[in-house]
Order: C-alpha cells, then sequence, then structure tokens
C-alpha cells in the first residue's frame, strides 16, 4: 500500500514536470537602455532560445512597471525606418531570436516609477501555455560612435 502511494506521488511529479518541459524558452542578457525621465517611450531588449523540438509564440508581453508592453520590428522602407508592431512572435523550435536594437524589440510604455541604471525590471513573456518572468536591466544607454569608420 505505501508502495503505491509512493508511486502516485512520484508519478504526479513526473507528470507536472513533463507538461513544463513542453514549453521551455532561455532568456539572456535582458536590458533596457538607460533614458532621461522625461521619456515615456523606452527599449527593452533580450535573447530567447526555444529549447523544444516545437515552435513556440510569445503572444503578450507584460511589467508591472510599465503601462504597457508591446514587441516592434523595425522595417527599412525606401531609407526610412518604421516600427511594425507584431501581435506575437514565433521561434522556430531549437532556435533563437534576439529583441535588439535596430530589429526586433520591446517597447515599455509610460514607466509607473522612475529608473536609474542598475534597476531591475520585470518583464513578463507570456506563450498560450506558460508565463516566463525576466528582470531586465536598467544599463548605460551606448550611442555607437562610427566616426572611425571609413566609406
Amino acid at each position: 500500500m505505501l508502495m503505491n502511494k509512493i508511486l502516485m506521488v512520484v508519478g504526479a511529479v513526473a507528470i507536472t514536470f513533463s507538461v513544463h518541459a513542453e514549453d521551455t524558452l532561455q532568456f539572456n542578457d535582458a536590458w533596457i537602455p538607460e533614458a532621461p525621465p522625461v521619456v515615456k517611450v523606452m527599449a527593452g531588449y533580450v535573447k530567447i532560445k526555444n529549447l523544444t523540438a516545437t515552435a513556440i509564440d510569445i503572444n503578450k508581453v507584460t511589467s508591472p512597471d510599465f503601462e504597457k508592453v508591446e514587441m516592434h520590428l523595425t522595417i527599412e522602407k525606401n531609407g526610412m525606418s518604421h516600427m511594425q508592431k507584431q501581435d506575437a512572435v514565433g521561434i522556430a523550435a531549437n532556435d533563437e531570436i534576439i529583441f535588439q536594437p535596430g530589429g526586433l524589440h520591446l517597447m515599455l510604455i509610460n514607466a509607473k516609477h522612475g529608473m536609474k541604471r542598475g534597476d531591475k525590471i520585470t518583464l513578463n513573456f507570456s506563450t498560450n501555455k506558460n508565463t516566463f518572468t525576466v528582470m531586465a536591466e536598467i544599463k548605460e544607454a551606448v550611442i555607437e560612435d562610427h566616426s572611425h569608420h571609413h566609406h
């Protein structure tokens, strides 16, 4: 009888673990460039790796630190850059996407409090099955200096 109870508990734990293993994403290098306090919209960046054998869609990003978070893609058209809101972002099986300057990125709208370099900001990435909480650090905004390039 005791053995049956132990097997039931072990089985329940294994089932719980396998459900979470189906939808596994790995988040790295989450950061937000520091901005002056008057700025209403900030950007966020992160690398996301899909560790599974099936594609996963991120269909929502939220943060308790901002009124709204949107996923955007920068598109160059006729020599002009435009941002296009993305309702969902897919990550192929065993692949990676990078939210980065000049490409796919997060738009963090209306901060709910002041933010300075070194602060940690919570971002919640949701799929159809799970929500992943990621801590992004406010870092110094670095502007690339191309003055040394010769064209």
